[in-house]
């Protein structure tokens, strides 16, 4: 079965992403201590990171979906 060029593509860039995550990862392996109002919470910087692109892929997802809600397919004339 054939592939796309573009699914190759797509798929190389999802695999460099995931790789550069995980490097990132394991770099950053130490505790950080995050100040919410009035208590303190202690995570590992890598889930840190990792909750923060999920969040921001979610955001985009949400947004991406939100504009093109908005548009209105093209309608055509109406013929005379």
């Amino acid at each position: 079965m054939a592939v796309s060029g573009g699914a190759q593509i797509k798929f190389l860039l999802v695999l460099l992403a995931v790789v550069g995550l995980l490097i990132i990862g394991f770099q950053n392996n130490d505790e950080v201590v995050l100040k919410m109002l009035f208590w303190p919470v202690s995570i590992n910087r890598a889930l840190l990171f990792l909750l923060l692109f999920g969040a921001g892929v979610v955001a985009g997802m949400l947004l991406s979906w939100y504009i093109l809600r908005g548009r209105k397919p093209k309608q055509e004339p109406p013929a005379a």
